[in-house]
């Protein structure tokens, strides 16, 4: 069971098999031995014929017990996992487990896979953002790396801390990448990553003369219409921060027109359709899943505009949330459906907001085990039970979460302090109201 606890998502009995023969040096029969006892105690989950897995609720034990065993365990343990999960990605084309992965790479120290994925934005949508942040700050700070690999390293570091909006902490690590570019020169590809962050800065800093001199420095050497979409959209959403709607709001319709355009898609093909129905119907190209997760951004973005000139968001948000689910980017999707479930609220319908939050937001969260979303969403969930009069339900959520607080950061647990205070101000008015 220890060995088997390492992987927190299915397995084949084909790979479970391959795992603990070449941990534990068993024979293909003592493998399957092996497993017939351990599905005997009731620690595992069966799905279907096809793949098992060690119940959550057992496998901090098992993985306790795997530490017991010895670092060379531990180890052969890893690679060994790390080959079958590589293979079943090749043999069937299936991504489900690429979090799984990651989690090897950053226990293995295996840190060029994950420098090489540090660019790409579809790598931090798996919940484990701050595993891989630091992992990459390990990795600079070690001076291991060649001056390539840091700068990626540091983009990505940039990425993550800009995408919780810790602009002050990407500070020094821009400089650093600037450092890293004049000495080297590179690509466009690194000179193009480091002026959309710059420019990203420069917004969250108010400074509108930087941004536009940064625009008008790396427009003109944008290669193609591929990145001429990403640079746009960072120039409109750096525009929403500078509060320049109108001109945000040209500009990211622009890039949405374009992506729906590539896609083969208009607005209206997009209503009453799940997201099963829509593969079906887009145009397919070999970055079709980069295209879709850039239109959710678009969208996204897009209703952000809007509300910020008062004005609804209409289906940004939903067809948004139905893009996302499509190329699997579940913390966008969760992210998605509080803001829709708060616009919801602010005009009043609460039911609405409820039916988000329980048929979408909190099912994903529970399935895709977001758990650094988990107190957040709950939260806002209970705050909204509340605005139903369900203040029973509002009640229950609260003690639940309660017992989370002393393990939250600051800013945490001053949300749910203060979605507690509004709960209690709700049920104030509702009762004597």
């Amino acid at each position: 069971m220890a060995v088997v606890s390492l992987a927190d998502t299915g397995l084949t009995q084909e790979e479970v098999v391959r795992l603990l023969q070449t941990t534990l040096k068993l024979s293909p029969g003592g493998a399957a031995a092996v497993i017939k006892k351990i599905q005997a105690t009731g620690t595992v989950e069966v799905f279907g014929a096809k793949t098992l897995k060690v119940h959550d609720a057992v496998r901090a034990l098992g993985l306790r017990h795997l530490e017991l065993m010895g670092e060379p365990a531990v180890t052969a343990a890893l690679l060994t996992l790390k080959e079958l999960l590589i293979q079943g990605m090749e043999k069937n084309r299936d991504t489900s487990r690429i979090a799984l992965l990651i989690q090897v790479f950053i226990k293995l120290n295996d840190v060029e896979p994950l420098i090489e994925l540090a660019g790409e934005e579809t790598f931090y949508e798996m919940g484990i953002l701050v595993d891989v942040a630091s992992s990459l700050a390990s990795a600079v700070s070690s001076g291991s790396l060649d001056p390539g690999q840091t700068f990626w390293a540091l983009d990505g570091l940039v990425f993550s801390l800009m995408r919780d909006s810790r602009y002050d902490e990407a500070s020094s690590h821009l400089s650093t990448m600037e450092q890293i570019l004049d000495a080297h020169g590179f690509e466009f590809r690194e000179h193009l990553s480091l002026a959309m962050k710059k420019i990203l800065f420069a917004a969250y800093l108010g400074h509108e003369k930087d941004v536009r001199r940064e625009v008008e420095s790396a427009a003109p050497k944008i290669p193609d219409s591929i990145h001429r979409r990403i640079f746009d959209y960072n120039h409109a959403f750096a525009l929403w921060k500078l509060k320049r709607y109108k001109a945000a709001e040209l500009l990211c319709k622009a890039v949405m027109d374009g992506y729906y355009e590539i896609l083969g898609l208009e607005p209206k093909d997009v209503l009453g359709k799940n997201p099963d129905v829509l593969w079906k119907v887009i145009k397919r190209s070999d970055d079709v899943s980069e295209d879709i997760k850039h239109l959710a951004d678009s969208l996204d973005l897009y209703a952000k505009i809007l509300n910020a000139q008062g004005r609804k968001s209409g289906f940004s948000r939903i067809h948004a949330m139905k893009f996302y689910n499509m190329v699997n980017a579940y913390d966008s999707f969760v992210r998605l459906g509080q803001d829709a479930a708060e616009e919801f609220a602010e005009a009043g319908e609460y039911v609405g907001a409820r039916e988000i939050l329980e048929q979408q937001v909190l099912r994903v969260v529970s399935e895709m085990g977001l758990i650094g979303r988990m107190v957040q969403v709950r939260g806002q969930y209970a705050e909204i039970l509340a605005l139903c009069k369900d203040y029973a339900g509002a009640v229950s959520e609260i003690e639940r979460l309660q017992h989370y607080l002393h393990g939250l950061e600051k800013d945490e647990a001053k949300e749910l302090l203060n979605q507690i205070g509004n709960i209690v101000g709700i049920m104030r008015k509702g009762i004597h109201g």
